[in-house]
């Protein structure tokens, strides 16, 4: 590696505003020093993030039988994984929920639905549920519903929920070997869909389904991209 391509010029050129390309973070991955580009890494995480934690939590507002068939998801109808399913939450066990999250230091707390995506029936009570979460705490609101249309989408940021969460799973080229039953664009219009209505957005990926680091990679740039603003990394 050239002395100007070592982690820490690397990251001297990200902090003063260049962007990554994929045949430089590929040939950190695989050649740099391990431990200069956890030090090089640690320095961007100080200067883009500082010392702090943002805590979100989520609520499990609907769990199971649902009808899509992503290969690493227990909530799948099309497995027999043995997950708990239910309807809707409960109202009192949702803001109980809520209001111990917060007095636990939760800053976001999102409810999340198994499925495709929310009926209008089933919107509506989570519209409610979500106005008393409002009234009753001040932690900032987000929704992890499936997929999005424009008026869904306007819905959503009229209930006050201020982030949208749709994660893209894993990159581009290799989504049709995680799941069939919907696209990897589907996701990216949803988050698009989420964005153009004003609310930000957090999608992420899997790490541990056999992607190469290449994978990992490209999913990466891909979120960059899309200007996600928070990146949840799972690891199975």
């Amino acid at each position: 590696m050239k002395t100007d391509d070592s982690p820490q010029k690397i990251a001297e050129r990200i902090m003063a505003g260049a962007h990554i390309d994929s045949a430089t973070a590929c040939t950190l991955a695989r050649s740099a020093d391990q431990q200069g580009l956890w030090t090089a890494a640690d320095e961007l995480r100080r200067y883009f993030m500082g010392n702090r934690f943002h805590l979100c939590s989520i609520i499990n507002a609907r769990s199971g039988n649902c009808t899509e068939n992503c290969r690493f998801c227990a909530q799948s109808a099309r497995y027999q994984t043995g997950a708990t399913t239910y309807g809707l939450i409960k109202r009192e066990q949702a803001i109980n929920l809520a209001l111990d999250n917060e007095a636990h230091g939760v800053h976001r707390l999102s409810l999340v639905t198994s499925g495709h995506s929310v009926d209008k029936e089933t919107w509506k009570e989570l519209a409610e549920l979500y106005a008393e979460i409002n009234e009753q705490t001040t932690m900032e609101l987000c929704a992890s519903m499936g997929f999005l249309d424009q008026e869904r989408a306007e819905q959503l940021a009229e209930a006050g929920i201020t982030r949208y969460h749709c994660n893209l799973e894993t990159n581009q080229e290799r989504f049709a070997e995680v799941c069939s039953t919907h696209s990897w664009q589907d996701k990216v219009d949803t988050l698009i869909t989420a964005a153009e209505a004003g609310m930000s957005v957090c999608s992420g990926g899997i790490i541990g389904m056999g992607e190469t680091m290449e994978d990992r990679i490209a999913l990466a740039l891909e979120l960059q991209e899309l200007g996600v603003q928070s990146i949840p990394v799972n690891i199975l």
